[in-house]
């Protein structure tokens, strides 16, 4: 049987009723869907922009690391270059320490930026995103993100510095390395200025010397007051000497090795013996050449005379012009000093001939008993023979078997028990052929 007509609208009406329903749910269902893949969208964002803050952070973090630790490197090397230029030693090579002295007024330009360098800020994030909707999350996430690029720019200016102060760090190095090397060097050359200096004191020396070469910078200090002490033990050793300080009874004056400084003019005493010229000597040589005088007359009888003693610096060089107008400069090189090189102005060099003539300053002086004996005894009164024969090649000049040179007693005696003819050799020093 056919339900009524009003049934069947009344059910088409639910059923349609029912469907809208439906639709209405589906529709929802599908907005809440679209709202949530967006909110989960917004979420990853948020937490890819979280992430990318706390790498910022961190790595900012380390670059605040790296700029402290640079600024204590260029602080520390700061505080050693200012205690090196407050040294005062003869050791200390002035170009080294003019090259520091610059770098350490670039300190301070250095540092100031470093005490500007802030922290930035890190935007705070909530405890529950969860709770946020999408545009809030999208704020906070654009805000991180912008913060995030700050900080990776500060973090970036930071490693700049850092680089730029290590930079400056490893410069401020090298011209430490210079200053050792320097050090080093020159202290090589006072070792071998002064090798009649105590054997322990010079040992001690060598010692400090090698540990400074190996040193690092923290310990740099402390090498260096090791080796300045080292050095005042041998320059104030008993039989310590100075090979470039004219004042020194054995300094070297040569070809390669000129009076420092070239004007330079000792305190004279004439001395009482047969001479040519005026008889002026320092006083350290004047009593040895009485002694030395008297002796070879009570043993053979004979006299010698003194021809040259002391010449200045202006009386060398008109000798010098002499020989060369006469010669030509290379003959005149071969057996007269150039002014400033001259073993005559040290006030202990001399030359002699005999009483009465004859070979007087010539090389048949060596031939003659004069000549033989004082080759041959010399050294018991401190002088020697200084241009020996055969020995050219080492001193620059012709045999001068008249040209005497006092060096004390002690060195005189030990070049003699050594066979050692020049001061060249004996002192370990390279031989000056030439200028």
């Amino acid at each position: 049987m056919t339900p009524p007509r009003s049934t069947r609208t009344s059910r088409v009406v639910a059923f349609t009723a029912l469907g809208v329903v439906a639709v209405a749910v589906i529709a929802a269902m599908v907005v809440a869907t679209v709202q949530f893949v967006e909110w989960r969208q917004a979420l990853t964002r948020y937490e890819s922009a979280a992430l990318a803050q706390d790498e910022a952070v961190v790595g900012f973090m380390q670059a605040v690391g790296e700029i402290d630790a640079a600024r204590e490197e260029l602080l520390d090397i700061d505080s050693l270059v200012h205690s090196i230029l407050e040294l005062e030693d003869d050791l200390v090579p002035r170009e080294a320490t003019a090259a520091l002295s610059s770098l350490r007024d670039n300190t301070t330009v250095i540092l100031a930026p470093l005490v500007t360098l802030g922290s930035p800020e890190v935007t705070e994030r909530p405890a529950e995103p969860t709770t946020l909707d999408v545009e809030a999350l999208d704020r906070i996430a654009n805000r991180i993100a912008y913060e995030s690029k700050r900080i990776d720019g500060a973090t970036a200016n930071r490693i700049r510095s850092a680089e730029s102060v290590r930079g400056f760090v490893a410069e401020a190095g090298t011209a430490l390395r210079d200053l050792v090397a320097g050090i080093v060097t020159r202290g090589h050359e006072f070792v071998t200025e002064r090798q009649d200096a105590s054997e322990k004191s010079l040992l001690a020396f060598q010692s400090a010397l090698d540990t400074l070469a190996e040193t690092n910078a923290g310990e740099l200090l402390e090498a260096l007051d090791v080796v300045f002490d080292a050095a005042g033990q041998v320059a104030h050793s008993s039989n310590a000497v100075r090979l470039s300080d004219p004042n020194s009874v054995v300094v070297v004056v040569n070809k390669r090795r000129p009076l420092q400084p070239q004007s330079y003019a000792p305190e004279l005493v004439r001395v009482n013996v047969p001479y040519v010229s005026t008889p002026l000597l320092r006083q350290e040589a004047a009593g040895p050449l009485v002694e030395m005088f008297a002796a070879f007359h009570a043993e053979t009888g004979e006299q010698l005379r003194l021809q040259n003693s002391y010449r200045s610096y202006a009386t060398q060089t008109n000798t010098y012009n002499y020989h060369v107008s006469t010669k030509g400069q290379a003959q005149a090189d071969r057996g007269s000093a150039r002014p400033g090189h001259s073993e005559h102005q040290t006030g202990l060099a001399l030359d002699v001939d005999p009483v009465g003539g004859g070979c007087s300053i010539q090389q048949c002086f060596g031939d003659m008993v004069h000549g033989k004996w004082l080759e041959a005894n010399a050294w018991r009164f401190g002088w020697i023979i200084r241009y020996p024969n055969g020995y050219e090649h080492i001193t620059g000049y012709d045999w001068e078997p008249w040209h005497l040179r006092y060096v004390g007693v002690d060195v005189s005696t030990a070049m003699h028990s050594r066979g050692i003819a020049t001061l060249e050799e004996y002192f370990g020093l390279d031989p000056a052929p030439t200028y």
